[in-house]
């Protein structure tokens, strides 16, 4: 399907979808948005998900408490909402981060490209290309691959559906 990538204007929108469990990485990808929209010179809204306890509540304390202390920087919390409503909301940034620590797979992550979002994801999450995947204990990482990532949109998009195309068939 045809899409349009979503224009940066003096926001960084970044989303960081799905459960707080550790093993998700949700920490990685709020330093690595921060820093990110830091090294682009843009304020930075972070959209995750926090209100379902499953197991990640001091992961969610400490993301909170990291955009407690960063002007410029506001966290976004999406509550859980029915699949046609979050792939709407998945739309809206200009990323995604996905850096999880062992899924395979990722409905986020396809999510985000379902409707042209590039997302930066983990080497585990085994079906996204390459550049786009960054060292899950390097939030560095998620700057080289977001810069990456946000300059050539339509490039990425192309080459991840393509991706999970082989992958699930």
């Amino acid at each position: 399907d045809p899409y349009t990538p979503q224009k940066v204007g003096d926001t960084l929108r970044i989303g960081s979808f799905g459960a707080a469990r550790p093993w998700k990485n949700q920490l990685l990808a709020a330093e690595g948005a921060f820093m990110l929209a830091k090294t682009m010179g843009l304020k930075l809204e972070l959209y995750v998900n926090s209100k379902r306890p499953d197991g990640g509540e001091r992961m969610i304390e400490s993301r909170q408490e990291l955009f407690d202390k960063l002007p410029g920087c506001t966290l976004i919390d999406v509550p859980w909402q029915p699949w046609p409503t979050i792939r709407n909301t998945i739309a809206q940034p200009h990323l995604s981060i996905q850096a999880s620590f062992d899924e395979t797979f990722d409905v986020c992550a396809a999510d985000s490209i379902a409707v042209g979002v590039p997302c930066i994801t983990s080497q585990a999450i085994e079906w996204t290309p390459g550049y786009w995947q960054c060292d899950t204990c390097d939030p560095a990482s998620v700057v080289r691959v977001g810069l990456c990532l946000l300059q050539e949109p339509h490039t990425a998009i192309a080459d991840s559906r393509r991706k999970l195309k082989k992958f699930v068939v």
